[in-house]
């Protein structure tokens, strides 16, 4: 009985143009031949080694909608027939669960089945059989077993049920490198939900990377190293692919900066051996990660990795995502969510599918623009940029998200002006003698509004930018200087004084984490109102969040024990709480009290204002139980959240003012309780006008 690789089986998609092989086991030593059935018939044969293992290689084939079978034979006898099969263009995806969650969880899927429903692609995702998670790790295979893959089902969108049950963005990806193309694309899709570098990748390739190794778990005297790399990928040599996707980076990102710092070393390791095992030219197109979700700031640096690869490489093209929908949330209540899962994926697919067609397909270099030189001059930096025909600010409005330094490396937001068609100048009146410039390489980088033309005609984001690729360890927590602003907006710098960065925020927005993104924010009388929508499938969750902006303005949070929030609502609503998240990922919890009493999910009656005391010194540790947040973490606090639930139809809770107090006991004045220092009103979050 013959087993071969299970990539070939009904309807599957082969490379076009390129040789490739197919392998598999029979009888020792037996004879195997391949009959090739189109408009001719062409034999291939190859004869099995001591082991049964077999390798028939098969010259090139020219695409086209034409369909084929192949029949192997064994000595003579036939054994084995795949039908309907077609030579186009293959994408193989690899990654983790951005890249496998199912179609069905995605955002209009409904609207994207029935729209692709005739279109000639086809798609498979590689089931796990070996390299499941077992609650420790990945562990699977530890080194090539020569068994062939396991067989796959190759689908095509007319079977809808099908379609939402497959993973959701190879599914769009396909089918918009279909659009308007007579030509066969298949996607074979080998993502692993939770899956690191370090499973899709020999040990031995992080011999010389020390913080990746030490996320390299041991179980039973196996490793998690290599575990899906010998399951899913190297049974693919010998294949031939159009192109990689490679969708990963968010665990990554989850363990911190030491880890990204050796990201972009690996990735690149991982693009030659990849290219080592399958045959022809076989491109990259390396998707970043959202912006949402991460506990650290490192996602910058993972990102990152995707532009040193890109440069490092031939053939590897970065696809950005941050000035895209970062939305995680699905309207009607479908699957779970999960800030790291971005359901809008329509518009990241489409952009990936037009790097892949311009730069692969077509010949015509079309790459994210980004900053190629920096001239200091006159206390002045001029900006040029490369790839692109001209730059324009996307909204109409002055650039954000320039910060310059003098020797010193401490950035502060800059102005920037547009000078010539890829010239831009940046100054600012706080830095006399700049020698340090970043743009948009900070969390909130969706902010960033500066674009290009590319010669190919495609409008794309100008990539972050940072002239200095170093390795910040801790440094950019403990130096982190956050700041509360009592006005509409204000520029944000991410990483204190030493990352650079700055963008253009709302000092208040509403949450888009606990509640909905059609909740607005907007400014009454001195008031910040915080309308929440109707939500007809449970009671709507939303927050009110007073940005805390990250720049060399200290918010004072750590010499208050005590905040008096003054609220009203519109119709009854429930407070929740207040959430804050420190910079180094720590969440916390807090209810208001009365007489001393914790009150949760306090009841708001309609139309009066009411006075709240929060206790920070009461605060939970959303992971860790009751513990105190003491002034070395109130320093660090990041984000604020007032998180209300609403079971109204519509309804809308008004902030008139947040005053911070401390006790008497730790700063003694004969009084029991001292409100905020007069002078420091501006950069404490009073108002919001």
């Amino acid at each position: 009985m013959i087993k071969i690789n299970g990539y070939f089986t009904d309807g599957c998609v082969i490379q076009a143009d390129s040789e490739f092989s197919i392998a598999g086991k029979s009888a020792p030593h037996a004879e195997v031949r391949a009959n090739l059935c189109g408009k001719e018939m062409s034999s291939f044969c190859a004869r099995a080694d001591e082991n049964g293992d077999f390798s028939v290689v098969i010259p090139p084939i020219k695409g086209g909608l034409s369909t084929y079978s192949l029949t192997f034979y064994v000595n003579g006898m036939q054994e084995k027939t795949i039908r309907n099969i077609v030579f186009g263009d293959v994408w193989l995806g690899a990654g983790q669960s951005n890249l496998e969650l199912k179609l069905k969880y995605l955002a209009d899927c409904d609207k994207a089945t029935e729209e692709f429903r005739n279109s000639a692609f086809r798609f498979a995702d590689l089931p796990n059989t070996k390299s499941t998670y077992n609650g420790v790790g990945f562990f699977g295979l530890q080194q090539e077993d020569g068994e062939p893959l396991a067989e796959v089902r190759w689908n095509t969108p007319d079977d809808t049920s099908a379609a939402l049950e497959t993973a959701g963005f190879p599914f769009l990806f396909a089918g918009e490198m279909q659009k308007n193309r007579d030509y066969p694309v298949g996607v074979f899709n080998v993502a692993v939900g939770g899956s690191n570098i370090t499973h899709w990748l020999p040990g031995e390739c992080f011999d010389d990377s020390p913080a990746l190794r030490a996320e390299i778990k041991v179980c039973d005297e196996k490793t998690e190293a290599g575990s899906l790399y010998y399951e899913k990928i190297c049974p693919l040599k010998g294949l031939a692919f159009r192109g990689v996707v490679w969708y990963l980076g968010e665990s990554v990102a989850w363990t911190g900066a030491p880890t990204c710092a050796e990201y972009s070393s690996r990735l690149i390791a991982l693009i030659d051996l990849y290219r080592d095992l399958f045959r022809g030219e076989t491109n990259f197109l390396l998707m970043d990660i959202g912006i949402e979700g991460y506990d650290e700031f490192s996602v910058n640096f993972v990102n990152e990795a995707n532009s040193i690869a890109q440069k490092a490489r031939k053939g590897v093209v970065r696809c950005p995502l941050f000035d895209l929908s970062q939305n995680w949330l699905i309207p009607d209540g479908k699957g779970t969510c999960h800030p790291i899962h971005l359901v809008d994926k329509r518009e990241h697919a489409g952009r990936a599918a037009d790097l892949c067609r311009l730069n692969f397909i077509e010949n015509k270099p079309a790459r994210c623009p980004e900053i190629s030189s920096v001239e200091y001059k006159d206390g002045k930096a001029l900006v040029k940029l490369s790839d692109c025909v001209r730059i324009f600010s996307s909204d109409g409005r002055e650039l954000f998200g320039f910060a310059i330094a003098g020797n010193d490396g401490k950035f502060v937001a800059a102005d920037a002006k547009i000078v010539g068609k890829r010239e831009i100048i940046v100054s600012s009146p706080f830095v006399s003698s700049p020698a340090r410039l970043t743009y948009g390489f900070f969390l909130y980088n969706d902010v960033c509004n500066l674009v290009a033309e590319t010669e190919s005609g495609l409008i794309l984001p100008v990539l972050p930018y940072r002239d200095k690729i170093e390795y910040f360890g801790e440094l950019f927590y403990e130096e982190f200087n956050p700041a509360f602003f009592a006005r509409e907006k204000m520029y944000e710098n991410s990483f204190g004084d030493l990352g650079g960065g700055a963008g253009y925020r709302d000092c208040y927005r509403a949450s888009e984490i606990f509640g909905s993104k059609l909740a607005r924010v907007s400014y009454d009388g001195g008031e910040v109102a915080l309308s929440i929508p109707y939500d007809p499938y449970a009671s709507c969750m939303a927050g009110l969040c007073p940005t805390i902006l990250r720049t060399n303005q200290p918010h004072y949070l750590d010499r208050y024990d005590r905040l008096s929030v003054t609220l009203r609502a519109e119709k009854p609503i429930t407070l929740v709480g207040i959430h804050f998240k420190t910079c180094d990922g720590k969440q916390f919890f807090i209810v208001p009290q009365t007489d001393g009493k914790e009150q949760r999910n306090y009841q708001i009656p309609a139309d009066k204002s009411i006075n709240l005391d929060f206790d920070l010194a009461s605060a939970i540790d959303i992971r860790e139980g009751n513990f105190p947040l003491p002034g070395y973490l109130r320093k660090k606090i990041a984000l604020m959240q007032i998180t209300f639930r609403s079971t109204e139809k519509e309804n809308k809770v008004y902030l008139k003012k947040i005053t911070p107090y401390y006790d008497a006991s730790e700063n003694p004045s004969g009084s029991e309780t001292k409100t905020a220092a007069k002078e420091n009103k501006d950069k404490l979050f009073i108002y919001g006008y």
